[in-house]
């Protein structure tokens, strides 16, 4: 049903941005380059500086402000631009942690 198919595209995209979200903050820099080489528009300066913070608050233990400001940032460039087209690797199902394991 059409219903059921736009339900679970949207969740696959949502899966996407959240992978790409995880890789940026596993991987920092490599991941950043990755992803301004696939989406030059991209704003590298606050893309490093919501990944510096989210990393900061996690160690720290402090709300996640900038970690889910990274996933509306992504999900906007991803809604703009196609970033749910370029997963540079990942899977459905695959998570960028799980190299880490």
């Amino acid at each position: 049903d059409a219903n059921s198919d736009t339900a679970r595209r949207e969740v696959a995209a949502i899966h996407r941005v959240e992978r790409w979200r995880e890789r940026l903050l596993a991987d920092g820099d490599v991941a950043l380059a990755e992803l301004l080489e696939a989406y030059p528009a991209a704003d590298r300066q606050q893309l490093r500086q919501l990944v510096r913070n989210a990393i900061h608050e996690r160690a720290k233990n402090k709300p996640p402000r900038s970690y889910r400001e990274l996933f509306q940032v992504l999900r906007d460039l991803s809604q703009e631009q196609g970033l749910e087209s370029a997963d540079l690797g990942l899977e459905d199902g695959e998570s960028a942690s799980e190299d880490d394991e």
